[in-house]
C-alpha cells in the first residue's frame, strides 16, 4: 500500500480504498465491491490475508468474473480459512499460477542477492515499456522473497535470476492470466513490486 500510495499515485492519479482481512470478512453482500474498479490482493505487512474465508474468497471470485481487473502478490488469497487442504487459489479461480511440486500450498524463497536481473519474455508487451532492451539488472546486493509457481492458465511476462554467492536460481516474475472465459484482466506478481514501483505501475495503466 505504501509503494502505491509514495511511488505510484504521484504519477498516477488513482484513488486507493484498503480493506484489512478483518474488514473482508465483515463484508456479507457481494454488491458491496461493486463501486471499485481494480483488485488489489496483496499480503499486508504482516501476511494476515494469505488465508482468507471462503464467503470472501467467493466475493473476490465475483467481482473478477465481472469483468474487473485484478492484481494478486505473493500468497494472498492462497489458503481458505479452516480448510487446511483447500486451495484459496482454486476457489477464486482467475489466480494464473499453481505451486511448484504440485503442492496445494506454495514455498517461499527469501533470498540475499548479490545481484537481480528480471528478463522481458514479451518486450512488446505494454507493461514492459522501461525494459531497454530486454532486461533490468540490480547490481546493488539486497533481499527478494518470491513465491515459488508456475504458470497455470497463464504466461510469464517476466522472468527473473537470482544470483546469490556462487548459486544462481530463476523464477517467472509476474505472470498474465490467459484466455477470455473468465472475467477480467488478471496479472500475479511472485515478488512484492515495491522493489520496481514502475512496474507496478504499467501493470495499473495496463488493466485499467
Amino acid at each position: 500500500i505504501s509503494t502505491l500510495e509514495t511511488q505510484v499515485r504521484n504519477e498516477l492519479p488513482i484513488n486507493i480504498y484498503t480493506l484489512k482481512k478483518s474488514e473482508l470478512a465483515a463484508i456479507k453482500d457481494p454488491a458491496y465491491y461493486s463501486k471499485y474498479n481494480m483488485l488489489i490482493l496483496t499480503e499486508g505487512g504482516d501476511g494476515d490475508t494469505k488465508t482468507l474465508d471462503s464467503l470472501t474468497l467467493d466475493h473476490l471470485k465475483s467481482f473478477v468474473a465481472s469483468g474487473k481487473p485484478a492484481i494478486v502478490i505473493g500468497l494472498a488469497g492462497s489458503q481458505v480459512t479452516g480448510s487446511v487442504g483447500e486451495s484459496g487459489w482454486s476457489k477464486l479461480g482467475f489466480v494464473p499460477v499453481a505451486c511448484q511440486g504440485l503442492k496445494i500450498l506454495c514455498d517461499e524463497t527469501d533470498i540475499y542477492y548479490t545481484q537481480l536481473s528480471m528478463y522481458a519474455k514479451d518486450i512488446n508487451h505494454p507493461i514492459l515499456k522501461d525494459f531497454t532492451p530486454t532486461q533490468l539488472t540490480f547490481t546493488t546486493s539486497g533481499d527478494i522473497k518470491y513465491t515459488l509457481v508456475n504458470p497455470e492458465n497463464g504466461v510469464s511476462i517476466l522472468d527473473m535470476q537470482v544470483e546469490a554467492g556462487l548459486s544462481n536460481y530463476t523464477s517467472v516474475a509476474i505472470v498474465e492470466k490467459t484466455g477470455t472465459g473468465f472475467g477480467g484482466k488478471v496479472m500475479y506478481f511472485t515478488f512484492h513490486p515495491s522493489l520496481y514501483p514502475p512496474l507496478l505501475k504499467n501493470v495499473i495503466k495496463y488493466l485499467r
